[in-house]
């Protein structure tokens, strides 16, 4: 079974699942506010900061734009501190970085997990998609759940190395023909290719 076959199953495994997941919280009664699991720091990385704790528990200081590098008043519901810091941990473009970014995949602060997921995806580092997986299974909400398994699935991509302008794409043996009598065709100013 190819490769890609073998995605295939497993994304619509996992939609399967999900599918379940959102009938069977159907079933329940809808709470007055939907909650993510926030997980634990794994190990901080050095110069990055752990996340802070979520708004209700914050003490009631201010943040200093200078120590943030931008003013609180942009609409970011207050989290300014917290999307810098992940800023900051995406521009190093380290590996050793990721544990402390993966932190803030699970944030109280939805526009904190977005940016985070940005961040994984910015980075484009393919060691992010174990932590956004892992971050998948402690989510609540199945569509940012889904999110979060797609941006993983995109890091594990391959990337196209490139030689010479030209992809280095498989060709079987026929279209090597056809593109040799094209190119021979071209240089001797042939009108019929084919």
């Amino acid at each position: 079974m190819s490769s890609s076959r073998i995605r295939i199953g497993l994304v619509a495994s996992a939609l399967v699942a999900v599918a379940l997941v959102v009938w069977w919280r159907a079933a329940e009664p809808v709470a007055s506010e939907p909650e993510s699991v926030r997980a634990e720091p794994a190990s901080a990385s050095p110069g990055v900061p752990p996340p802070s704790p979520a708004p209700a528990e914050r003490p009631a200081e201010p943040l200093a734009p200078s120590s943030v590098g931008q003013n609180e008043t942009t609409g970011d519901g207050g989290h300014a501190r917290e999307l810098a810091l992940i800023d900051a941990a995406v521009v190093t473009y380290a590996v050793e970085s990721l544990p402390s970014l993966a932190a803030y995949l699970t944030h109280a602060d939805a526009t904190v997990r977005e940016a985070a997921r940005d961040g994984f995806l910015q980075m484009g580092l393919t060691e992010g998609a174990a932590h956004l997986r892992a971050a998948a299974d402690k989510i609540r909400d199945p569509r940012e759940a889904v999110q979060l398994l797609d941006a993983a699935d995109y890091l594990d991509l391959p990337s196209v190395s490139v030689t010479g302008g030209r992809a280095l794409i498989p060709v079987s043996p026929k279209t090597k023909e056809r593109l040799e009598r094209e190119r021979t065709a071209r240089s001797s100013g042939s009108e019929a290719l084919r």
